[in-house]
């Protein structure tokens, strides 16, 4: 017998899991543009908007053999949640 999907409740776990990691990731980039707005030299300026433009591009790995995509997405939320803290307890130093 196969596995019964309902689409709907599927769609809106992704919806939410999706949502709450672009939550985290915007949280994430607020704090990299206060680092942003606060650096002079020219190198390293160009180093935080690189580093910035590579988490705008971010997507969450899917892994094909996982058994539900919310793995993927709990671990880019984290991730982005604990880079998040490490960098806005740098700003506070």
């Amino acid at each position: 017998m196969g596995l019964i999907v309902n689409r709907y409740v599927t769609m809106k776990e992704l919806w939410e899991w999706e949502s709450k990691y672009q939550l985290a990731k915007l949280k994430m980039l607020l704090s990299y543009l206060v680092i942003y707005d606060n650096v002079t030299d020219p190198v390293e300026l160009y180093k935080t908007s690189k580093s910035i433009l590579n988490h705008i591009e971010s997507v969450p790995v899917l892994d094909a053999n996982s058994v539900y995509f919310k793995d993927a997405y709990e671990l880019s939320t984290s991730c982005f949640e604990s880079r998040r803290s490490l960098i806005d307890g740098l700003i506070r130093v």
